[in-house]
């Protein structure tokens, strides 16, 4: 298969079909300089290795299944995808799981057995589904939104910290989030007000470059 997996000093592996470009961007300062070990699926199952990390880049769906198969008793702090097309599919287990620009993922309680915490890098480009409430999820952390975010909290009820970094909306709407403690607003230069209700108002509230937002 096209795609290879490559292990860092710190227990990530990435796996990628373009490691060519990870490569030129180390080199041109764009991506931190790591040491990458090419290591095959067996390797997977050596106790001699401690996996903390794992980063599918530009994975087809086969290559995903097959690779994640030897990955599925491992439990990860994180897990990132990016540039995927995974409809339907288990993911790995992990606490924190972030998704990069142009993932195609459906979200389902039933996929996000152990994970904690959701980050959007890119929520414009996201192209899943959110099948239904995703009940576990405590944090959550959303870049570059075009506008989804309010049926985005619909879905997930429980959060306890929200961090949102750029919005084109005017409004956001945080009335059924009842368990927000933390609210952090960056670079939303449309936002004007928040929507709560005096029962669900959040124990704190932070904002930068939002401008227009009245509290």
């Amino acid at each position: 298969m096209d795609t290879k997996i490559y292990l860092d000093k710190s227990g990530g592996l990435l796996i990628t079909t373009r490691f060519s470009e990870w490569e030129n961007n180390m080199r041109l300062g764009i991506f931190p300089q790591q040491h990458f070990l090419l290591i095959d699926t067996f390797a997977l199952k050596s106790n001699h290795i401690i996996l903390k990390s794992v980063s599918f880049d530009k994975v087809p769906l086969k290559d995903f299944v097959t690779i994640n198969n030897y990955l599925k008793y491992i439990e990860f702090d994180e897990v990132a995808i990016h540039e995927c097309n995974l409809i339907n599919v288990q993911l790995p287990n992990c606490k924190h799981l972030i998704l990069g620009i142009k993932v195609k993922l459906n979200l389902s309680n039933e996929i996000l057995l152990s994970i904690q915490k959701i980050t959007f890098l890119s929520l414009k480009t996201f192209r899943g589904k959110i099948l239904n409430d995703l009940n576990n999820i405590k944090d959550l952390i959303v870049w570059d939104d075009i506008g989804f975010i309010n049926e985005l909290l619909k879905k997930i009820p429980y959060i306890e910290i929200l961090q949102l970094f750029k919005t084109n909306l005017e409004t956001l709407d945080i009335s059924l989030n009842h368990h927000l403690c933390l609210l952090e607003l960056y670079n939303s230069k449309k936002l004007k007000r928040l929507e709560f209700t005096k029962d669900n108002m959040p124990n704190k509230i932070s904002f930068e470059m939002c401008p227009n937002l009245v509290i």
